[in-house]
C-alpha cells in the first residue's frame, strides 16, 4: 500500500453512539445503519473513495487489466513454492 492511500485502520470514525474507533468492534464496520441513515451512507463512501477505485477498476467495475498482470505466474507463484506449505 503506497503512503498516500488509505488504509483501513483509517475507518469513518465514530458513529454517534456507541464511541467505536479503536475497539475491536470498529473492523467489521461501525456504520451499521447505512441502509437507513443518510448521514451514515455518505460517511462511509467518503471513506471508500479515500480508497481511489477509479485508479483500481473499470467503469465497469472490473480491476484494470495492468493490474490484474502484477501477480506472479507459474512457478514464481507463492502458492507454488514448497516454503509456504
Amino acid at each position: 500500500m503506497s503512503p498516500t492511500t488509505a488504509s483501513t485502520s483509517e475507518h469513518p470514525g465514530r458513529a454517534p453512539d456507541p464511541v467505536l474507533e479503536g475497539t475491536w468492534r470498529s473492523h467489521p464496520g461501525p456504520l451499521s445503519a447505512t441502509r437507513s441513515n443518510p448521514a451514515h451512507l455518505a460517511q462511509l463512501e467518503t471513506w471508500l473513495r479515500r480508497y481511489r477505485p477509479q485508479e483500481l477498476f473499470t467503469p465497469g467495475g472490473a480491476l484494470r487489466p495492468e493490474l490484474a498482470a502484477l501477480p506472479p505466474t507459474g512457478q514464481r507463484r507463492m502458492s507454488a513454492s514448497p516454503h509456504t506449505h
